[in-house]
């Protein structure tokens, strides 16, 4: 595969391929650079700023603090309905304590997503703990964790 992008460096879904291959055997360093190539052949792509942030803060022990959120909210100004990037702003805001913004972000995910599905039970889930914890409650489940996680899996599927 490599070889094949390296005589057509222009490949993108041969990068997409690539970057999913690496993230998939944790080899995160390597999915990092392949999506850090991805974005300047495809800035203004939602999917791959999504999959980039994703990648990176597996690779930072999933923490999403810095050039991860950067990305996520470049691909919600291209496409706010995207459903990774609500996903994981979702997360991101939930990491930083910021509950109510947290709950927002999944709120309008929880509209994109089958409302029978399990992804919309676990994101419901997310969306109470957030509000919960925004009213002053206590935290008390991983939530908001496995919602990306299964958010990421039904995207990587719907591609």
């Amino acid at each position: 595969m490599i070889a094949r992008l390296d005589k057509n460096p222009e490949d993108i879904e041969g990068w997409i391929m690539l970057g999913r291959t690496y993230a998939i055997m944790e080899r995160y360093a390597d999915a990092s650079n392949t999506y850090a190539k991805l974005a300047e052949l495809a800035p203004n792509n939602p999917q791959i700023l999504s999959d980039y942030a994703d990648v990176l803060a597996m690779k930072n022990q999933g923490n999403l603090a810095g050039k991860p959120t950067e990305l996520i909210y470049q691909a919600l100004s291209i496409d706010p309905q995207y459903p990774k990037a609500l996903a994981l702003a979702g997360t991101a805001e939930f990491e930083q304590e910021k509950f109510e913004q947290a709950a927002a972000h999944w709120e309008k995910l929880l509209g994109l997503v089958p409302a029978d599905s399990q992804l919309a039970k676990s994101v419901q889930e997310g969306i109470n703990e957030a509000k919960l914890l925004a009213a002053g409650g206590k935290k008390g489940s991983v939530a908001s964790e496995e919602q990306q996680a299964k958010a990421s899996e039904s995207q990587q599927t719907d591609d």
